[in-house]
């Protein structure tokens, strides 16, 4: 499968993938504007004007959904990701915990 960048986007193309990274980098996630992030940014957007169809895999799906949950804690009980200890027992319960599951929803 090749990869795209904006400048070798194909015009008939109508079936794309994207790894966890770009869906992280395509919900803002980590908050890191870079041109890298706007090349993807424009790549989605020529997707969607062109009706075209992204296909999750579901792996990706599930890396994205817990690396969602990670960043997303971290961020709000102000830790750096990588120091922050994700508890699936201890966070289920609590506002935050069910505040991001909102947003991911």
């Amino acid at each position: 499968m090749p990869v795209y960048r904006v400048s070798n986007l194909p015009d008939n193309a109508d079936k794309f993938v994207f790894d966890t990274n770009i869906l992280i980098f395509l919900h803002g996630l980590l908050h890191r504007p870079s041109q890298e992030m706007r090349e993807y940014t424009k790549i989605a957007n020529a997707i969607i004007c062109d009706n075209s169809q992204v296909l999750i895999d579901l792996i990706a799906l599930e890396e994205f959904i817990n690396r969602y949950i990670h960043e997303s804690l971290a961020q709000i009980f102000q830790t750096a990701p990588r120091d922050f200890k994700f508890n699936k027992k201890e966070h289920r319960k609590t506002k935050e915990y069910l505040d991001v599951l909102s947003d991911l929803n």
